[in-house]
């Protein structure tokens, strides 16, 4: 069973249990899809109003749902990605070579995930941004609350590249995720924090 098929409370017991996955990785994905899942609720409520621009809305609630099929795919192929470390650790050391460069793929592998899952949240703070133009008071908290999420998924994920970078046996690599990485953060900066400002600007 993938870990998107279990219940909320089977995915949190799978979590908190011995074994090192699902992690980090997967937990941040899962807080990524619950964020653009909250920006949805939003825009679809914004859809009551009697003058708002349905088409902008609409092509909002597009791209969220997209992320967050993206986000949902990711919580499965996080843990396939540490899965596949620990299947290279586990080769026999007398094997020097062969484990090295298994260790060194599996972990490239293992990086370009929460990669991704960061670059996703950065477009998912962009489209709250946009949304916030059409969104109502009555949803503040709940957009809020999303943007919470992704503020979370968003440290998470960087957080697992970091963690990855010294094993990943590829300068040239590691630099272009750590370059990658902080233009992730850069681009989402500005839109965390004109949400940020809408949300504390409509909770009374």
């Amino acid at each position: 069973m993938r870990l998107v098929e279990k219940t909320v409370e089977q995915f949190v017991q799978e979590v908190a249990s011995p074994s090192p996955a699902p992690g980090g990785g997967s937990v941040a994905a899962v807080m990524g899809a619950l964020g653009v899942a909250l920006g949805s609720m939003a825009g679809k409520h914004a859809l009551k109003g009697k003058q708002v621009d349905a088409g902008a809305v609409q092509e909002l609630l597009t791209g969220l749902e997209q992320l967050q099929g993206q986000f949902l795919a990711a919580v499965d192929a996080d843990t396939e990605a540490f899965n596949g470390v620990m299947a290279a650790l586990a080769i026999p050391k007398a094997e020097a070579e062969a484990r090295r460069t298994a260790v060194a793929a599996a972990t490239r592998a293992a990086t370009v995930v929460p990669l991704q899952v960061a670059a996703h949240t950065a477009a998912a703070m962009g489209m709250f941004a946009r949304l916030t133009a059409h969104a109502r008071k009555a949803v503040a908290s709940d957009l809020g609350a999303g943007l919470a999420a992704l503020s979370s998924c968003l440290s998470a994920a960087a957080y697992n590249v970091q963690i990855n970078l010294p094993g990943v046996g590829d300068p040239a690599f590691a630099a272009d995720a750590h370059r990658q990485l902080e233009a992730t953060r850069r681009e989402a900066e500005p839109h965390y924090q004109a949400v940020k400002q809408w949300v504390e600007g409509h909770l009374q």
